[in-house]
């Protein structure tokens, strides 16, 4: 039998780099005060959650860390995926953008609305099965569920010591960290 190799799926690694491809990232001393201070809160608080780190964690990561089709290929998935969730987003490529040049956000509101859709989506996408107590539906939206109140609450302890205020429904304030602390309780 001969014909062509089937092509071998691309490794998680090769995925990220394919990614990070896509885009023209600028030098840290090129971005903005407030897209440093993000790049920060991304790699400093957000990656370092024990969920979202492959090295504490084997279960989730990757479907935060790349796009959720490129780790799930099933054409019917991918279909039924696309139709729940028209705007996609993960961890990898919010850091292109957020580094990209031209600019993939306009301001840190619009940076930390990205890394929260995150886990909205997987929130989102499992709905369904979470609600028929599918034991895989229960771990994502359980886990989208707790890791969007820790964007708020991470995202409050970090930019409110840094003086930030009120990002455009991003409350920053002492009351807001009261309440993204109390919502985490």
């Amino acid at each position: 039998g001969g014909g062509e190799p089937e092509e071998r799926p691309l490794s998680h690694e090769e995925i990220i780099e394919s990614i990070k491809r896509a885009y023209n990232p600028r030098l840290e001393e090129h971005l903005m005060s407030w897209e440093r201070d993000a790049l920060t809160w991304l790699k400093k608080v957000l990656w370092s959650h024990e969920w979202l780190n492959p090295k504490r964690h084997r279960v989730l990561p990757l479907d935060f860390v790349i796009p959720v089709t490129r780790l799930w290929t099933d054409p019917t998935f991918v279909a039924q995926y696309n139709a729940k969730i028209p705007n996609p987003m993960d961890l990898t490529t919010l850091e292109c953008k957020l580094t990209s040049d031209p600019p993939g956000f306009r301001s840190l509101k619009d940076f930390l609305d990205a890394a929260s859709s995150i886990f909205e989506n997987a929130m989102k996408a499992n709905r369904e099965s979470y609600e028929a107590n599918d034991t895989v539906g229960i771990l994502y939206h359980t886990a989208g569920e707790h890791l969007a109140k820790f964007v708020r609450y991470s995202s409050c302890e970090f930019f409110h010591p840094l003086g930030y205020g009120n990002e455009g429904g991003w409350d920053f304030s002492d009351a807001g960290a009261k309440a993204t602390r109390d919502e985490m309780d």
